[in-house]
C-alpha cells in the first residue's frame, strides 16, 4: 500500500508539470498564428511580359482581342507583377 502512494505523490506532480509546459508551449509557439509568417507573392522574372496598360483585360469574343494577353500563362504573371491589375473581362 505504501508503493501506490508514493507513486501517486510522484505522479500528480510530475502529471501537472508536463500539462503546464504543454501549454507553454502550445501557446508561444509561432505555428499557425498570422502575424508571425508573411506570405508574400515571389515575381516571376520574364522579359516577355510586360503590365497591361488598362486595369482591366479584354477577353471578350471579338475581333479586337489581343490573343497573348488571354493565355493563362500570362494572366498568372500578371496577377502576381502587376499591382495596378483588377481582372479580366469575359
Amino acid at each position: 500500500m505504501a508503493k501506490k502512494s508514493i507513486n501517486k505523490i510522484f505522479l500528480f506532480p510530475l502529471t501537472l508539470a508536463v500539462i503546464f509546459f504543454a501549454s507553454m508551449i502550445i501557446i508561444f509557439s509561432p505555428v499557425g498564428k498570422k502575424n508571425i509568417i508573411k506570405i508574400t507573392p515571389t515575381l516571376i522574372p520574364s522579359s516577355d511580359y510586360i503590365c497591361p496598360k488598362n486595369e482591366w483585360i479584354n477577353c471578350m469574343p471579338g475581333p479586337d482581342i489581343v490573343e497573348g494577353e488571354c493565355q493563362q500563362d500570362y494572366l498568372n504573371w500578371v496577377k502576381i507583377n502587376c499591382p495596378k491589375f483588377k481582372g479580366v473581362a469575359y
